[in-house]
């Protein structure tokens, strides 16, 4: 193609919904405009730059559309978590290793017996043992209120979700953890001795019941020795990911874990009445599971190339991306970043509520993004900013964030 091609048309758009924990990242990239703008705008096998990418992201659609897919962004979490997927061995192999992080032991006790001790229970109706599944919290109340669980016996054989006022049992297991125990201190020092750091630690800590920020950290221990580094292992920390934001106080009744906000480098609690205490075991071995079935019938498109990568393909032909118009994760980004990956020294951007702090961020973001992109690509590259759910002002926010980055607005289509 001699001369880029101006693409001005309507294109009907399919999206594929994401597994968890791949959809706290964003959505999958139309895989109809990548063939679009792809074809338009670079040869085949031609460059596609996404400066913020993460699994099924522009670069991943780019791939699909025989383009290489050069995958960028400013927040390490996205670009590692689409090169784990790109990197997944096959799903037997994933499962085994779940395998042995279940097995694996902590003072004599596999690591799955003590979960199960630890979310323990009986079932009000027939007294039997149960597991349970998440527990009920009022807001600022010393001991839940209430549980949900499955009775083999006198449920259904265990089909069906009962939901049960909490027994004085319940409560005692509750307190029976210290607040700032083993754990705590645990995760704080994943943070490094910087005091900022440690503050944006603990105060992230303080989100978990006793019982959650230890059932995280154990688990989070057997896949680091139970595992050795490999893509195995990059697949199961991606999953812990999942049970880092849904296991917290920000996961209320009706949703899985609210994006973190920070302000002035702490973590900020959720304003809602109630929160929900999940298992964070068994939401662990489901997400895994859940993803390695999904995996199976929608490889990574980056799968074929994952070998190279970590290559340099040149300057770009095109910069393709998705505006991130709602920030699913916030500040757990850099928090997981640090406490799954060891980056340490990741620093969050402050945020805050409202439609002008959501417009702020959305302008800083991309101008960023739009910045380092600019850098990688050719003189005359174009930028295509894809804008899910579109209001003027986030086109507003896209447009000045690609003017300060130093592209020419050519149209809105």
């Amino acid at each position: 193609m001699s001369q880029p091609e101006r693409v001005r048309s309507m294109v009907p758009l399919e999206i594929l919904p994401l597994p968890r924990p791949l959809d706290r990242f964003g959505s999958a990239f139309p895989s109809s405009l990548a063939d679009l703008y792809a074809n338009a705008y670079t040869p085949r096998r031609g460059v596609v730059l996404d400066p913020l990418a993460y699994p099924w992201s522009a670069a991943d659609a780019a791939e699909r559309a025989d383009r290489r897919g050069v995958a960028k962004s400013r927040e390490p979490l996205g670009e590692w978590a689409r090169r784990a997927v790109a990197l997944a061995p096959a799903g037997d192999e994933i499962l085994a290793a779940l395998d042995r992080v279940g097995e694996s032991a902590l003072v004599g006790t596999p690591h799955r017996v003590a979960m199960r001790e630890l979310y323990g229970s009986t079932c009000a109706t027939c007294r039997g043992p149960v597991i349970v599944e998440a527990f009920f919290w009022e807001r600022d109340a010393p001991t839940p209120t209430k549980k949900a669980f499955r009775c083999g016996i006198c449920a259904r054989e265990g089909h069906a979700l009962l939901i049960e006022a909490a027994t004085e049992d319940d409560e005692r297991s509750s307190q029976r953890l210290d607040e700032r125990g083993m754990a705590y201190w645990q995760f704080v020092e994943r943070f490094g001795p910087d005091p900022n750091a440690q503050a944006l630690g603990e105060t992230t800590a303080a989100l978990y019941t006793p019982r959650n920020l230890t059932a995280l950290m154990a688990t989070l221990r057997a896949v680091e020795t139970a595992v050795s580094p490999s893509p195995a292992r990059d697949v199961l920390l991606l999953c812990v990911l999942e049970v880092v934001i849904s296991g917290s106080r920000l996961n209320t009744l009706a949703g899985r874990g609210a994006p973190l906000r920070i302000e002035k480098g702490r973590a900020r609690r959720s304003h809602a009445s109630q929160s929900r205490e999940v298992n964070v075991w068994l939401e662990f071995d489901r997400t895994v599971r859940e993803l390695v079935a999904w995996l199976a019938q929608h490889p990574s498109p980056a799968r074929p190339r994952s070998a190279t990568l970590a290559l340099d393909t040149g300057d770009a032909d095109l910069v393709l991306c998705q505006a991130p118009v709602e920030d699913a994760l916030g500040g757990w980004s850099a928090v997981a970043a640090v406490a799954l990956l060891g980056m340490r020294g990741a620093k969050p951007s402050d945020a805050g509520d409202g439609r002008a702090v959501g417009r702020e961020r959305l302008l800083r973001t991309m101008r960023g993004a739009l910045i380092d992109a600019h850098r990688g690509s050719r003189p005359d590259a174009p930028a295509v900013v894809y804008v899910p759910q579109a209001d003027l002002a986030s086109i507003a926010a896209v447009a000045l964030a690609g003017a300060g980055a130093g592209y020419r607005l050519r149209g809105i289509t």
